[in-house]
């Protein structure tokens, strides 16, 4: 599998590099709870620091009193001291490597009753600096150096200028962190020259998405200023920024964009003003890592990395020119495939064919070529000009099956592409442009053997030096992938496991299969003494299962980032737990704009609380059609008597309920209404409740996994539809369908009944085959048709009820007809 590597909109965390930060450390202050409770994470400060550091770091949201540890996702800091300040805030100190990663860090506390949400904060080789207000002018610009990251933030239409001395020839960079410290902030940069004049200016990047980055050639000695502004000069107190600024490179695109992870990768940097930089890069270990390449050269570090892909694939360059058949039989065009980033002597290739079909023109005839590339490959190129398209040709053999992925504004790319494959007879076979928003993707399958080609171009045929893109050719593999769905759209609430001593916990797990079916099983290592599991297999055709987490009353208050995983019960696939948290959302309708992905779970074992729920195990099964009520019971500790709100989280195809019910503080137990309609999926499915309780915040525990059977009716039935006058009596007869024998009597009630309509209720056994029975109306039964009419049928077994719908009919209620004696009367007194 391929990962794509990328600062902005997702933060993928390696589980092979991580190291999780959770070892004890010293806690001072207050951290004694007054109740269970669940805390709450919703800032960091500072917002960066400099890596080869010791910082002190405040942990600021609710009900974090008894905070005891922090969960860290990465290697390079080290926490040396948690002291909780008061509910609201906790110091953290930590120690920061001279080799740490630069970038986004994720963080989560841990307390003696709860997991926090997840936040981040930034590591930066830069030393800060704090923005001194006065400086909303140029005459009041806050003198700076070069080579620093300034701290700030913007107010209501608040400008912010600083001054940096330059000299001509130099390289001046600005990067600015805004909507990536996690708030709904839309910075503007601009550099300003001596005499006020613009020399750059950047609102959105295809780099970094909302925030910016400018990089100019000083044109003269002297001093230069730097504005930082909201877009639409807006802004609040949320409106945080970390502004790099001095003369270090700011490549925006690596060419090619991808290569073998452990090796060196021969890339050209695009975008610095200084040029294009041919160079050598390392790339990391991992598929998993996340941060892409750093480029550093003897006046700096680029402040965020280069997105890269990691990818086993062979590099193919495109050699202009390639964008039509005539340049193709003019020059003998080559292309260089690497197969490693620096190979001893590289391959030579025919770089395909020409200009294929636009808008539903036919191409021209190819003339003979060389042999093209057999995939699987990876083919890169520059759009570098208006009207540019590039094509390049492989092999494939009938009924092959490829996934072709063009990557562009994922890897930093002002492209917006779209990409064709063409048949031998250079026909369109399969295209596509915005299905990865706004990169594309399609799946290709070969009619026959043969020369193919594909092609790329901008969707508006534009064209720039650094419209980069690379286009993957991988065979179908399996994949696999789970998270826990989210509960509440726009929170992490139950996004972690949290288990009481001697209760449980459960949540659901959401699994995406591609390419594979089957039943999923669940995997984890690394639970802690005491504390068990139980994760029945996923049926083959559902895309959620639930777990349970049960821990003894002996289990030790403690957490820890759990690596979790799924397979498919054969073990031929299997796949990592992620997850998604959203830090900055605006207009439209809450869109994500900035968020993080991490790849495994908060866990930790919590302190008691006062109360425990169980579901009693239901003895008979719920049919098709019919309904159940679940009993729920909760036990109390003495001295807890709140309410309690119970979920009825899994439900499996065609089993439909209410969001929750209540339990009042003065009961013990109450039904959970569940019914299944007719294509209700049928078998022995796993289940569970999770409940809520309040004591200076919430508290969710979970039952015990119960077991819902879904069975077939034992008795169906059909009534004909009935026509009577209104106030009359008219028979009806049921007739039945007897599936499954049972004992005794079950009872029959005619439901949705009109106005002033009786039946008395009937019994029946299992040998009868009819029932007759009178609906009496009255003079208030509406005269029309009345649908929606049916039998509930209940049936007793072990003392327990089974009861389903069945028979659905109509009631026809007529205007009564005049007596046939004053019929004649009216009929004499016309004549």
């Amino acid at each position: 599998m391929n990962y794509i590597i990328r600062l902005y909109g997702m933060l993928l965390v390696s589980a092979m590099f991580s190291l999780v930060i959770v070892q004890p450390v010293p806690v001072t202050g207050h951290t004694t709870s007054a109740a269970p409770h669940s805390p709450s994470l919703t800032l960091i400060t500072p917002r960066g620091v400099q890596r080869g550091g010791e910082y002190e770091l405040n942990f600021r949201g609710a009900r974090l009193q008894d905070s005891e540890e922090v969960f860290l996702y990465d290697s390079g800091i080290t926490v040396t001291a948690v002291e909780v300040v008061d509910n609201a805030n906790v110091k953290v100190k930590i120690t920061v490597d001279e080799n740490c990663r630069l970038g986004e860090h994720v963080a989560q506390i841990r307390t003696r009753s709860g997991i926090s949400d997840y936040r981040s904060f930034y590591v930066g080789a830069l030393p800060s600096v704090e923005e001194a207000e006065g400086n909303n002018s140029l005459n009041a610009a806050q003198k700076i150096e070069q080579n620093v990251t300034v701290a700030g933030v913007v107010g209501s239409e608040d400008v912010d200028y600083f001054a940096v001395d330059a000299v001509k020839g130099q390289r001046l960079s600005v990067e600015i962190e805004g909507i990536r410290l996690g708030f709904m902030f839309d910075p503007f940069i601009a550099i300003l020259d001596q005499d006020r004049f613009e020399l750059a200016v950047s609102d959105d990047t295809p780099l970094l998405k909302q925030d910016g980055f400018v990089s100019v050639d000083v044109p003269e000695d002297g001093t230069y200023f730097v504005m930082v502004r909201e877009s639409s000069y807006g802004g609040n107190g949320n409106s945080r920024y970390r502004l790099h600024v001095g003369d270090f490179p700011r490549p925006g695109v690596a060419y090619p964009a991808g290569g073998p992870a452990g090796q060196t990768a021969d890339v050209t940097l695009i975008g610095d003003p200084h040029g294009p930089v041919a160079t050598q890069l390392p790339v990391p270990d991992s598929y998993g890592f996340r941060d892409g390449l750093f480029y550093e050269d003897d006046r700096g570090m680029t402040p965020s990395p280069i997105p890269f892909r990691i990818s086993p694939l062979e590099n193919v360059l495109e050699v202009e020119p390639n964008n039509n058949f005539d340049q193709c039989l003019e020059s003998e065009q080559t292309m260089v495939v690497r197969a490693e980033p620096a190979p001893a002597s590289d391959e030579v290739a025919e770089a395909g064919t020409c200009d294929g079909p636009v808008d539903g023109e036919q191409p021209e005839e190819a003339a003979p070529v060389q042999p093209a590339h057999e995939l699987p490959r990876a083919f890169n190129g520059i759009i570098q000009s208006d009207g540019d398209h590039d094509y390049f040709s492989f092999e494939a053999r009938k009924d092959q099956v490829f996934d072709v992925e063009c990557f562009a504004r994922r890897i930093g790319s002002g492209l917006d592409p779209v990409i064709h494959v063409f048949g031998p007879d250079k026909k369109s076979i399969v295209g596509d442009d915005d299905s990865r928003r706004p990169d594309c993707y399609v799946r290709f399958t070969a009619p026959a053997d043969g020369r193919y080609f594909v092609r790329v171009m901008d969707h508006l045929r534009r064209g720039r030096e650094d419209f980069v893109y690379r286009v993957e050719f991988t065979p179908v593999e399996p994949e696999l992938r789970f998270q826990i769905p989210r509960v509440d759209r726009y929170s992490q609430q139950r996004q972690t496991i949290v288990v009481p001593q001697g209760n449980r916990f459960a949540t659901r797990i959401s699994a995406t299969r591609e390419d594979f079916g089957g039943e999923l099983k669940l995997l984890s290592d690394s639970l802690p003494e005491g504390v068990r599991m139980i994760a029945p297999p996923m049926v083959g055709n559902l895309s959620e299962m639930p777990v349970v987490f049960e821990a003894d009353e002996s289990a030790v208050v403690g957490g820890h980032l759990m690596n979790w995983q799924a397979a498919k019960t054969d073990d031929s696939v299997s796949g990592h737990f992620f997850n998604l948290a959203d830090f900055a959302l605006g207009n439209p309708n809450n869109t994500r704009y900035y968020g993080c992905t991490v790849d495994r779970v908060g866990f930790a074992v919590v302190e008691k609380v006062p109360f425990r729920v169980d579901i009693v195990q239901p003895q008979v099964p719920m049919v098709k059609n019919g309904m159940i009520n679940l009993k729920i019971q909760v036990h109390r500790d003495e001295g807890f008597e709140g309410r309690v709100l119970v979920q009825f989280p899994f439900r499996t195809p065609g089993v439909g309920t209410r969001t929750q019910i209540e339990i009042p503080a003065d009961q013990t137990e109450a039904n959970y209404p569940l019914n299944a309609n007719g294509n209700a999926q049928l078998g022995k499915f796993p289940v569970y409740v999770i409940a809520r309780g309040d004591a200076d915040g919430q508290m969710w525990v979970s039952s015990q996994m119960a077991d819902l059977e879904i069975a077939e009716p034992l008795v169906t039935a059909s009534i004909k539809r009935t026509v009577l006058d209104q106030g009359q009596t008219a028979e009806m007869v049921c007739e039945f369908n007897q599936q499954t024998p049972f004992e005794g009597e079950a009872t029959l009630q005619l439901m949705g009944l009109p106005p002033g309509v009786t039946v008395e209720q009937q019994t029946f056994t299992s040998d009868m085959t009819e029932l007759r029975f009178n609906v009496v109306t009255t003079a208030e039964t509406p005269i029309r048709l009345h649908k929606g009419i049916f039998c509930r049928v209940t049936i007793t077994r072990d003392r327990e009820p089974i009861a389903s719908n069945t028979g659905w009919t109509e009631l026809q209620v007529r205007r009564p007809q005049p007596p046939e004696e004053q019929t004649q009367e009216s009929d004499a007194a016309g004549e």
